[in-house]
């Protein structure tokens, strides 16, 4: 009886739009359906484009089945109608491999409603088997990305710096440097970038056109490859085993151009360079070349991991396989290693020899490197071996609006969608 009560409730709740929709008769509903309605599958989601008059309201049906129509949608599974909406609408939340239906029509000041476009059917699926080259961004080699809400950041070499959306166009930033920019992270309210010679610059309006960038004094004049946040603390870790934590950020200071980090050089117990410094399951963890692995509870104390490789270890995620939580590190010649607990490590097969230098976390694992080359994967140990198609190195990935970015040499960059 409740269920039957609720499902009566549901298809109310989605009727009712309709009644109000068949009320409006105060204007001519407009003549014709919306034109060139085109319905583009994502992963997860998918994007829909028609011809927009700004003059007209648009409501745009859906539901998990292989047609509808405006009368019949709400006795769908997953059914919706949403308005008032514009062309490029972007909807989320659907399930890959599952068929969704589409349409749509129009009023006009309250009119009745056009004549609904012919339903359209898609299937989302998973991001990253199809790639296309991205947009300019300048010829210097780009080392790192990162997301801040949709705005995709990277640095580079000579003091690169762009920031996109999609990845079809780039727009050069100033960072006030000229020295290779290796890694940056946003805090919430400044970017932080660091690089060669020690380089550790902050700015709080790097978006505007004549941004203020203030130097940070790290005490170290050798090459910053990695920097993280975690809590309240920075932590960079660079060339010959460097590692750097600092604390107490400001851009306040009666020094225009010294920001107030504190900056604190920590005993690592190597001299092996240190390429990657990241936080995961309660622990910092820097990778280094000749399969270097330190983990310490606070970045003040470090301890050596056997990793088992001499390979040149560059980059990790966290992923979750039935439920268990593992730990992928990638690196040179094809280098695979996991992990359940940080320590103990074991290596796996990737079915590549290339350079693998970086891993982004989607609705799978994306892993790419030297040459384009690309891995992909549930977390587990079965990957599959692709390409960007172009034939630059890639250094970083980027998960970027429900597909991913991927930058490397000579301002190279290609995106899958």
């Amino acid at each position: 009886m409740q269920h039957t009560l609720f499902k009566t409730l549901l298809k109310l709740v989605l009727i009712l739009p309709l009644f109000l929709l068949s009320a409006c008769l105060t204007k001519d509903a407009p003549g014709d359906a919306p034109k060139n309605f085109v319905v583009t599958p994502g992963d997860g989601r998918v994007t829909i484009t028609w011809d927009d008059d700004p003059g007209l309201t648009y409501w745009v049906f859906s539901a998990r089945a292989s047609k509808i129509t405006p009368d019949d949608y709400a006795s769908f599974p997953e059914a919706r109608l949403l308005w008032p909406v514009r062309s490029g609408l972007v909807i989320t939340g659907l399930t890959n491999g599952q068929t969704y239906a589409f349409t749509i029509n129009a009023t006009r000041d309250g009119s009745p409603a056009s004549p609904a476009a012919p339903s359209v059917a898609v299937v989302p699926r998973l991001a990253g088997d199809s790639w296309v080259a991205g947009g300019t961004a300048g010829s210097n080699h780009l080392n790192e990305a990162l997301n801040l809400s949709g705005l995709i950041v990277a640095v580079g070499d000579a003091g690169a710096l762009y920031t996109t959306v999609l990845g079809d166009t780039w727009t050069a930033r100033v960072s006030g440097s000229t020295v290779n920019l290796r890694s940056a992270l946003y805090d919430g309210a400044r970017l932080l970038v660091v690089g060669d010679n020690g380089t550790a610059r902050m700015s709080t309006d790097f978006l505007a056109t004549a941004p203020t960038w203030k130097s940070t004094n790290t005490g170290t004049a050798v090459r910053l490859n990695s920097v993280m946040l975690s809590g309240s603390t920075y932590v960079a870790v660079g060339a010959n085993g460097t590692i750097l934590t600092g604390v107490g950020a400001t851009d306040t200071t009666t020094t225009p151009n010294t920001a107030t980090i504190t900056w604190t050089a920590r005993t690592s117990g190597t001299t092996a360079n240190l390429n990657k410094v990241a936080y995961q399951n309660g622990k910092f963890i820097a990778l280094g070349d000749a399969g270097t692995i330190l983990t310490s509870p606070d970045a003040i104390t470090w301890t050596a991991q056997v990793s088992g490789s001499t390979a040149n270890l560059r980059d990790i995620a966290g992923v979750l396989v039935n439920d268990v939580a593992s730990y992928v590190v990638v690196g040179s010649a094809g280098t695979i290693l996991r992990s359940a607990d940080l320590t103990t490590w074991v290596a796996e097969a990737s079915g590549s020899t290339a350079d693998l230098n970086a891993i982004a976390l989607g609705s799978r694992l994306m892993i790419a490197g030297a040459g384009g080359t690309l891995l992909y994967g549930t977390g587990n140990s079965s990957w599959t071996v692709k390409s960007t198609g172009l034939a630059g190195d890639v250094y970083d990935l980027v998960r970027a609006d429900g597909g991913y970015i991927a930058i490397g040499a000579n301002g190279s960059n290609s995106r899958a969608f």
